[in-house]
C-alpha cells in the first residue's frame, strides 16, 4: 500500500478518495484482497489504522456520497468499502 500518498492527504475525504484510487484503480483488487492487505498492515501502520477508523465513521454516517467525483461511482465504492470492512472485521476476529 502506498502509505505516503495516504499520509500526505490533507483530510478524511482526500484519504478516502486516495484509498479508493489505490485499491480499485492502481492495484485493482477485490474487497477481500484489500481487506487482507489492510488487516495485515493495521498493526504496524498508524496511517492504516487512521484510514480504517475514518472509513468506519463514513460508512456509519447517513451520507451516501464519498465525493469521488468522476474517479469512481460513489454508490459502488461505498458497497466495495462496506464489503471490505466486513472482511477486515472477520480477519480481526480470527487473530
Amino acid at each position: 500500500m502506498d502509505w505516503t500518498m495516504l499520509a500526505n492527504a490533507k483530510d478524511t475525504g482526500e484519504r478516502l478518495r486516495t484509498l479508493a484510487y489505490l485499491l480499485r484503480l492502481r492495484y485493482a483488487v477485490d474487497p477481500q484482497v484489500a481487506a487482507a492487505r489492510l488487516a495485515g498492515e493495521a498493526a504496524s501502520h498508524a496511517s492504516c489504522r487512521l484510514v480504517l477508523s475514518e472509513l468506519r465513521a463514513e460508512l456509519a454516517s447517513p451520507s451516501f456520497g464519498l465525493g469521488l467525483g468522476t474517479l469512481l461511482d460513489d454508490v459502488q465504492m461505498r458497497a466495495y468499502f462496506a464489503q471490505m470492512m466486513r472482511a477486515v472485521d472477520r480477519q480481526a476476529c480470527r487473530q
